[in-house]
């Protein structure tokens, strides 16, 4: 699917009908917003039946959503002004099929919610940064929360991370999420989410006493490697920080 001016003219046609993110995530089903940020910014676009479905709501064609600017298109057509102009049976012809048209999208709109009911989703909540430090509480998270959701029930976790770029691959693909178990520590060739420099990493860790070596399972990728200071007036970003250990990984989905 191409991205096109999709994203541009959702945010162009949400904000001149006076709608919020939340009032299109209502209108789809969607109990977050994230999806709808990612689509306004050309990170993702939904399924067809989606687009056909916005694509009525807004009474513009597929086409035009995904290929024409809107916000620079002249739309002069007044249907009100047109339907006056009709014969009173002309008026009975356009009332009956507006009437057909309107039984159609209600259908399509029950049929997406069925759809919607019938597959299991399962929501699972990703912070924008997760940092080492004592126990494990709120104040290690930095950023807002967006919600992804997968199709299958996951394990028992303790955070989640989106998968960026294909250094790990191939077992872990690009918007990938991993999900992982507390720990502060890991074997040799083990792969965690290790925090460094205000990053978290999804890397095979491997430590000894003069330095931590972070590597990817892409071999066209080097390693990182993070030498041990020789001083003990180190600053928190200079050390590197194992904060949980994988332990599965799932392809996200729409929540529909």
């Amino acid at each position: 699917m191409s991205a096109n001016f999709f994203g541009k003219n959702l945010k162009y046609l949400r904000k001149k009908n006076k709608l919020e993110q939340r009032g299109i995530a209502d209108l789809l089903g969607k109990k977050s917003v994230g999806t709808i940020s990612y689509w306004e910014q050309g990170k993702s676009e939904p399924k067809h039946e989606i687009l056909n479905f916005l694509a009525d709501y807004f009474d513009v064609s597929v086409n035009d959503l995904l290929n024409t600017d809107l916000s620079n298109k002249k739309r002069t057509v007044n249907i009100g002004e047109l339907f006056r102009k009709l014969t009173k049976a002309n008026k009975l012809k356009a009332t009956a099929y507006i009437q057909q048209l309107l039984q159609l999208q209600e259908r399509a709109v029950d049929e997406l919610a069925q759809r919607r009911e019938s597959t299991a989703r399962f929501k699972i909540p990703v912070y924008q940064h997760i940092a080492a430090g004592l126990g494990w509480g709120k104040e290690q998270i930095d950023g807002a929360v967006d919600y992804f959701y997968i199709d299958e029930e996951p394990p028992e976790f303790d955070f989640a991370m989106i998968v960026e770029g294909n250094s790990m691959t191939p077992e872990f693909q690009d918007g990938d999420i991993a999900l992982f178990k507390q720990a502060n520590q890991a074997d040799d060739g083990m792969i965690c989410a290790v925090d460094y420099q205000q990053h978290n990493y999804l890397k095979k860790v491997y430590q000894n006493h003069q330095e931590t070596r972070l590597v990817s399972l892409n071999p066209e990728y080097a390693d990182i490697v993070i030498p041990v200071p020789e001083y003990d007036d180190v600053s928190y970003d200079e050390i590197p920080y194992v904060i949980g250990r994988v332990i599965a990984s799932f392809k996200t989905v729409d929540n529909v």
